[in-house]
């Protein structure tokens, strides 16, 4: 089957011509089953969450743990993604239902790049994509109604479903399974990747990032020593620290310890805050509890 491409602007002006992309046709039976795998009713295990966010083991690297998660070269070649309504975006489809104005419908094997495939700095793939434009042919929102990859430079997700408001900029995935790498400090140019799932996975319209009824960690996804499991979490990415609420941290798959509310930076930088609490227990004076607190009083302290 020949798929058709189009180059979408927000103000729809469309170029279409019939193109058969063969990498995107021909799906293989392992990007198959990577997609299938979130609809699955089951509970996943570590290494096949792992799988899932393409996280590449190497016992050669230098980090502490011995592996990364790939990203396509094409993305690391462009690492800032415009807004989906500021540049145009090339949309391959096996099917097409295209009006003019109103709501449009892609269908199977839809892929949307932006601004093309050749210089991509954001691509989405999903079997379905209907996108709603105004009266002005500008998009409004972007459906995904199945199962959805969104991927670039600095962050990969997959989730059951998801919707793109174009004119607000806020974005909203449900059942996803993620990563996001965070931007480097002056203080490390290694900064850390968070991993883990959400009920939902939101993009603020100011690019902050809130998770509810999440997972998260920075360790090694096969045999993660330790994560958290937050109600909902906001990673204010410009601001480089997160605010959880109802926090439980483990240490392997055992609860160590609860926070109500809890902030902490998302980079190596230094906050001022309380450090993590020590407990110990004497006969005479029975449990103590010990907190200390650290002053960030200057950058070089």
């Amino acid at each position: 089957m020949k798929k058709i491409k189009l180059s979408l602007l927000s103000l729809l002006c469309f170029s279409a011509n019939l193109a058969f992309n063969p990498s995107i046709a021909n799906t293989t039976p392992t990007q198959a089953n990577k997609t299938d795998k979130i609809t699955q009713t089951k509970p996943i295990t570590e290494a096949q969450l792992a799988d899932i966010l393409h996280w590449i083991t190497n016992t050669t690297s230098n980090n502490l743990c011995n592996g990364s998660f790939k990203t396509p070269q094409v993305l690391i070649n462009h690492p800032n993604p415009p807004a989906i309504n500021s540049q145009k975006m090339e949309i391959s489809a096996d099917k097409i239902d295209l009006q003019p104005k109103g709501i449009s419908v892609f269908t199977g094997h839809v892929e949307l790049d932006q601004p093309n495939t050749s210089n991509a700095a954001r691509i989405i793939k999903s079997q379905k994509a209907i996108i709603k434009r105004d009266a002005n042919k500008h998009i409004q929102t972007i459906t995904l109604p199945t199962t959805v990859s969104d991927e670039d430079a600095n962050k990969f997700l997959i989730a059951d479903s998801g919707i793109i408001h174009a004119a607000s900029k806020e974005e909203n995935f449900k059942q996803a399974k993620y990563h996001i790498k965070m931007q480097p400090s002056t203080h490390s140019t290694s900064p850390p990747t968070y991993w883990g799932t959400a009920a939902q996975y939101q993009k603020l319209a100011n690019g902050d990032i809130k998770l509810i009824d999440a997972t998260c960690s920075t360790c090694n996804p096969i045999k993660p020593s330790w994560s958290m499991h937050v109600k909902h979490m906001t990673i204010h990415k410009k601001s480089k620290y997160a605010e959880a609420h109802q926090m439980v941290l483990y240490f392997h798959k055992t609860p160590v310890f609860y926070w109500p509310y809890i902030i902490f930076p998302t980079d190596t930088s230094r906050h001022t805050g309380a450090l993590f609490p020590s407990f110990t227990y004497k006969k005479k004076q029975g449990l103590i509890y010990q907190q200390p607190v650290y002053l960030n009083l200057a950058p070089n302290y």
